[in-house]
């Protein structure tokens, strides 16, 4: 809510410049400072004294503002968990893909390794086998000689 429209619910038309505070009293006339990128208002610490009193004392206003910020904390509040819960709940499933997918590189593996033991397996009788027959051979050879 704008402050002037809070403060000038009843005001009588008055030039820009000037604050309407009441009909017993004088209004507040603010001085206009003229700088390169912009145009402020400036009051005398009497004035702006006048102007806290009066908007801290009106009535009703300030209770507004505090509901609509409590509304829109609730608002943002629940966004910011259902997002949330958007999230986990994404993180979940990607979780269950990547553990699936893990159980299957596991079994791939353990079947490689099943597979390079049973040929390891039979690689090494071939080598005794093959090393017989040479101590064999080698053993023929030398009776032979003799």
């Amino acid at each position: 809510m704008n402050l002037l429209a809070m403060l000038l619910p009843w005001a009588p038309m008055l030039p820009a410049h000037q604050i309407w505070m009441g009909d017993s009293l004088e209004p507040i006339v603010a001085e206009r400072i003229e700088e390169p990128n912009r145009v402020m208002m400036a009051v005398s610490v009497y004035d702006f004294v006048r102007l806290k009193h009066r908007a801290e004392s009106a009535s009703g206003n300030c209770s507004d503002a505090i509901s609509e910020a409590v509304g829109a904390c609730q608002s943002t509040a629940h966004d910011v968990l259902q997002l949330t819960h958007d999230e986990a709940t994404a993180t979940q499933a990607d979780q269950v893909r990547v553990i699936e997918s893990l159980r299957i590189m596991v079994d791939t593996e353990k079947a490689q390794r099943v597979k390079a033991e049973s040929n390891s397996e039979v690689l090494k009788w071939v080598a005794v086998g093959t090393g017989v027959v040479a101590l064999g051979a080698v053993t023929a050879l030398t009776l032979t000689q003799r």
